[in-house]
């Protein structure tokens, strides 16, 4: 037997565990007979003890049987009523299921669970289906004897304080363990993160690049209803959108922006999108030597200019009949605030663009204060390239 008082062994059809007890060793044997708790986690009884070695002084009990390509935890064993499936082709140890002080850790998962849990080589983004590493990660969570006695010593170093000089090394101690520990698994839980927006850029450009090579088949409407969602990937302060809303006329006519965005502050900013039907946003020839901005690209930033300045001019009764119309989709207690608007543009594309072009594009985006951005979809693509581009360039990230 190992020096290890659990060693975890795997078969093709079960799971087992051996179990070398330091003392005790004939009363926990006797007490099989009856059920006997081991390690404050496994429930061993005549039903699932598999070998007793009073020569070395080992029992040796089965914890998980099989199915497929999983170990299934018995239920009895660990007192748990969720079934847990642990793929075969992890490496099972002792951690997996015991924490200090005798803390089944199996338990401590079944209690937040209501269903099924399948802990997986990988993640595979299916829902119950818990990756080895971020289960690896959840038990260094726990505390460990280590751990808990610089807590003990730290709450008592703070009692103590107030009559007692020189107990504040306890604490200190403790605080500077703490934040060694919160260092380390903040690595695990930032690849979960960079994992998580990665995928979420990867599903955005590609769902762009399908929409760009096939546009027709979708209405204005639904073109940039879909549209909204990807951007909203680029831009995650803003928590709402509201189409259509009328915000006041210029004389002549009702404006209605596409979108009216709503940030996680209550501030208010407006959305165009243009579906992609060969607008042009630069001239195809110079004037004195410039390329300037193209019919389309002009009527969109006017466009933009008459909603900020309409909003800007109308205050406070405007920004009411807004708030009278979208408050139902809002947090409860978020208030909308209109103070200097600022315009999102989506249009076109850039693609066949010559170097020059591209260049003077990019000074007439930059000339409007009110418009905080101009895109063409090729810009859109370019940018969501590029960052994953740089996740993946990221060791740490995939």
């Amino acid at each position: 037997m190992s020096e290890k008082t659990i060693r975890v062994k795997k078969e093709e059809n079960r799971l087992l565990v051996y179990y070398s007890p330091s003392i005790n060793f004939d009363e926990i044997v006797r007490n099989i007979a009856y059920g006997t708790l081991i390690k404050g986690t496994f429930w061993v009884t005549q039903d699932n003890l598999v070998e007793v070695n009073e020569e070395e002084e080992y029992i040796c009990f089965r914890i998980a049987g099989t199915e497929g390509t999983y170990y299934v935890l018995d239920k009895k064993v660990f007192n748990i009523e969720n079934s847990i499936y642990v793929d075969k082709c992890l490496d099972i140890t002792d951690k997996w299921f015991i924490t200090y002080p005798h803390n089944s850790i199996m338990r401590r998962l079944d209690n937040l669970i209501s269903k099924k849990l399948y802990i997986v080589e990988s993640d595979d983004g299916i829902e119950n289906h818990l990756p080895g590493s971020a289960f690896l990660g959840l038990v260094e969570i726990f505390p460990n004897a280590y751990e808990v006695n610089k807590y003990v010593n730290a709450r008592i170093a703070y009692l103590l304080s107030n009559y007692v000089e020189g107990v504040w090394k306890h604490k200190e101690s403790y605080e500077k363990y703490l934040e060694k520990k919160e260092t380390h698994f903040s690595l695990v839980d930032n690849q979960c993160i960079k994992l998580m927006g990665y995928e979420m850029y990867r599903k955005a450009f590609e769902n762009l690049e399908r929409m760009l090579a096939d546009p027709e088949p979708y209405s204005e409407k639904v073109w940039q209803e879909k549209i909204y969602e990807i951007i909203c990937v680029l831009y995650p302060k803003y928590i709402a959108s509201f189409r259509e809303i009328e915000i006041g006329n210029d004389g002549r006519h009702s404006k209605k922006p596409d979108f009216i965005l709503v940030d996680s502050s209550g501030f208010v900013d407006l959305l165009e999108i243009k579906k992609p039907n060969n607008q042009k946003v630069v001239s195809s020839t110079e004037y004195r030597n410039n390329y300037v901005a193209g019919r389309d690209l002009e009527g969109a930033i006017v466009q933009i200019e008459k909603y900020v300045y309409i909003l800007n001019h109308e205050g406070e009764a405007r920004a009411k009949k807004i708030r009278d119309k979208i408050a139902g989709g809002l947090p409860a207690g978020l208030e909308i605030k209109v103070v200097n608007p600022q315009g999102i543009l989506l249009l076109g594309r850039s693609r066949g663009l010559t170097k020059e072009q591209l260049f003077d594009f990019e000074i007439i985006k930059r000339q409007h204060k009110n418009i905080v951005d101009i895109m063409t979809y090729d810009d859109l693509l370019n940018r969501l390239k590029n960052i994953l581009k740089q996740m993946e360039a990221d060791s740490n990230c995939i």
